[in-house]
């Protein structure tokens, strides 16, 4: 009896454990199954590269989503000045500035410009432009007694500026039309023929095929996918949707070779009926382009070097930083960065430089800091271009702001046209002209150089 006890434990015991190893083989089994058949397929690829690529543009226009822009059809009145940074060749340009008054009325189809040239900050030269629907005037007494009609035309201006003002977006509705359209891409995207193949226990290997066929089955499924937004297509008013992304792409092919686990990429080969490109993994976050050029990729930073007969010829930079994002270009001959950055919750900051590497070497540099303010914008802009015969430097500070005022209307009653003139006239506008220059440090620029 107490035999029979222990063996029906000792069965009961066996076949537990054999259960339990059932279950895991199942499990285990299943899992391995997941991962050859189920997980790891062309398509979710794709939408993990979807994912990634989507949230690497995401971060960076996430960065200057606390700024505001204006596009609305108001009053935009510009205030500022400019004024020279010069090296001694221009010297006589230093103790000059430009002050400026802009202002423009989209409701009442009126535009008004004041250009005040000073020096030591006396005026020398001042007048104003006023343009009203589709006449444009300058008025200015230092140079003739009478407001000068100086064209007049056919079309109303404002209808094409307004034109132009509704295709302007802000920087929300950059963000919606750039993310819409990256996800709405690589959905139409899985209309592609795609396949899978395994190449080892690790590695996987994925196809897609691109055809004339399915690349309209994609530009198709794009635009249906637009058309249903109805966020994006009240951005993009009056948008057709028809599109030729990725035309170039028919008849190509696209393998992908990878781990199945780490989805480390060990090469990718893109090829069509003319030619075939190779990239090869090197090391980790380095490949190689057609056993030549080299990518290198880390988490925030993608470069690709260009070799011309084993020498590096140029270099391309895109790096992603915690406060936005720059561009940098290396060639033979020129050097050049561009940067966009988050300066502080309400400041951004543009910068582009560069160079070049020939004999005659010039070099730019170009900074400006925006300050976004509810209906104010501040901005100040700092540039220089430098050789080796010349030094020469703006720097302009300027005031926007979005309101409701009206433009101060210039009387035009008495206005002549320019064609109306007659050569006395013409002949005195020119001699004031010169005068009020000569009579500035810009006629001693205009003496030692006649040729300007």
């Amino acid at each position: 009896m107490d035999q029979e006890f222990v063996e029906k434990k000792s069965n009961g015991k066996i076949i537990g454990i054999i259960v339990v190893i059932l279950i895991l083989i199942l499990a285990l089994g299943g899992g391995f199954y997941y991962l050859f058949f189920v997980r790891v397929t062309p398509k979710s690829y794709l939408n993990e590269v979807s994912t990634k690529t989507t949230g690497y543009v995401e971060d960076i226009l996430d960065t200057f989503s606390d700024f505001k822009t204006n596009n609305e059809l108001k009053t935009i009145k510009n205030k500022g000045s400019l004024k020279f940074n010069v090296g001694e060749e221009l010297e006589v340009l230093k103790d000059c500035t430009i002050d400026y008054d802009f202002i423009t009325s989209y409701q009442d189809e009126k535009l008004r410009l004041n250009i005040d040239l000073k020096e030591k900050n006396e005026s020398f030269l001042e007048g104003d432009f006023y343009l009203d629907k589709d006449s444009l005037y300058v008025n200015s007494k230092d140079l003739y007694d009478k407001v000068i009609r100086l064209m007049k035309s056919d079309t109303n201006v404002f209808s094409s500026m307004k034109e132009l003002m509704k295709e302007t977006y802000t920087i929300d509705d950059v963000k919606i039309i750039v993310e819409s359209y990256m996800k709405y891409y690589f959905e139409a995207l899985k209309e592609i023929d795609m396949e899978s193949s395994n190449i080892s226990f690790t590695d996987v290997k994925y196809t897609y095929n691109i055809t004339e066929a399915n690349m309209k089955k994609v530009q198709d499924k794009f635009k249906e996918l637009c058309e249903k937004d109805s966020k994006l297509k009240n951005i993009i008013k009056e948008q057709d949707f028809n599109t030729t992304i990725g035309t170039g792409l028919k008849n190509t092919k696209i393998e992908v070779q990878m781990n199945r686990f780490t989805k480390d990429i060990s090469n990718i080969t893109i090829s069509n009926d003319k030619e075939k490109n190779e990239i090869i993994k090197i090391e980790k976050g380095k490949y190689e382009v057609n056993k030549e050029d080299k990518i290198i990729i880390t988490d925030s930073k993608f470069t690709y070097e260009d070799y011309e007969d084993n020498k590096l010829d140029s270099t391309l930079e895109i790096e992603k930083t915690k406060d936005g994002i720059s561009f940098k270009v290396t060639t033979s001959e020129v050097n050049m960065e561009f940067s966009l950055r988050k300066a502080s919750e309400k400041n951004i900051r543009l910068s582009l430089k560069g160079e070049n590497k020939t004999d005659t070497k010039v070099s730019f540099d170009f900074d400006m800091d925006i300050k976004f303010e509810g209906e104010t914008t501040t901005s100040k802009l700092l540039a220089t271009v430098k050789s080796d015969e010349i030094s020469f430097g703006i720097e302009m500070d300027n005031v926007t702001n979005y309101t409701n005022e009206k433009v101060e209307e210039l009387d035009v009653s008495n206005a002549i046209a320019i064609d109306d003139l007659k050569e006395e006239d013409t002949n005195k506008i020119t001699e004031n002209l010169f005068k009020k220059i000569l009579e500035s440090s810009l006629g001693d620029l205009l003496v030692d150089n006649p040729n300007l």
